[in-house]
């Protein structure tokens, strides 16, 4: 019962905190607040403490992005630990990531590869995204494998996942993995640059228009910046053409494979 009656009180306590930034632009629901956050926080450790793999992930995220609790990466990556053992895929694909930077725990290139494996057979796109960038560019557990990389953002990116979208763009773009094929470079880069919009994740935007811009000698209707921001998300299947130009020498590609931003695009933390 008492079970029962905590996951009631984290519902009713955490609905503002989880809104999504669209709803709360409508009149019948305000932004959350401090003293939300404080709230849900009181009623997300108790269920969290009694072994709710939910809470736990939910708990994990407060301390990682500072809501409701002190920002902490170390206690984060304990709940998301927690979590991720009680089944919570959210939570696998945090530790995964943590793993991944070091950040909250030490860095363990095998530990991360576990987790995220792990994560991606349950049905994690962010993890397979993330997967496929260690197969892009290798460690010391993981052998580099484009193919396998290319099939991984495939997945993601058709799930709606933005980095997924833009590393498929940049992989056609540059024949890594996968023919050469600027067409499809163009329409992974748009859909990269629609749905950072949609995540409130301009500089993401900004970074994929840059990508198009260097197919635009060869096709001038590509979207520029102004209207991708004009549409806002709406999406698009631009036209392509030949191959991509080939950044300067001694520059950074602007298509560089991407992994999910720690706690995603936005400012919200993700949901768990």
């Amino acid at each position: 019962m008492r079970r029962g009656v905590a996951a009631i009180g984290v519902l009713l306590a955490c609905l503002a905190w989880a809104v999504p930034a669209a709803a709360q632009r409508a009149a019948w629901v305000r932004p959350p607040t401090l003293e939300d956050d404080a709230r849900a926080a009181q009623w997300v450790s108790f269920s969290a403490e009694q072994g709710q793999a939910w809470a736990q992930s939910m708990l994990g995220s407060m301390y990682e992005y500072g809501r409701g609790m002190p920002q902490d990466d170390a206690l984060a990556f304990a709940w998301y630990l927690k979590a991720a053992e009680g089944g919570d895929l959210g939570a696998m694909f945090r530790c995964g990531l943590m793993y991944h930077e070091g950040r909250g725990t030490a860095q363990d290139d095998a530990r991360a590869l576990d987790w995220l494996t792990r994560a991606e057979a349950d049905g994690s796109p962010e993890a397979a995204n993330l997967l496929g960038v260690l197969y892009a560019f290798g460690n010391q557990v993981v052998e580099v494998d484009e193919a396998r990389a290319v099939a991984l953002w495939k997945k993601a990116a058709k799930e709606g996942v933005a980095d997924a979208q833009f590393n498929l763009g940049a992989a056609y773009a540059h024949g890594r993995g996968v023919d050469t094929d600027s067409a499809q470079a163009a329409r992974w880069y748009a859909k990269a640059a629609y749905g950072y919009l949609d995540m409130g994740f301009r500089a993401g935007a900004e970074r994929a228009v840059g990508a198009l811009e260097q197919l635009r000698p060869d096709h001038p209707d590509l979207p520029s910046l102004t209207s991708i921001l004009a549409r806002g998300g709406a999406g698009g299947e631009p036209p392509g053409g030949p191959a991509a130009a080939e950044p300067a020498p001694g520059e950074a590609p602007p298509d560089t494979p991407r992994e999910a931003p720690p706690g995603g695009s936005g400012d919200a933390p993700p949901a768990p």
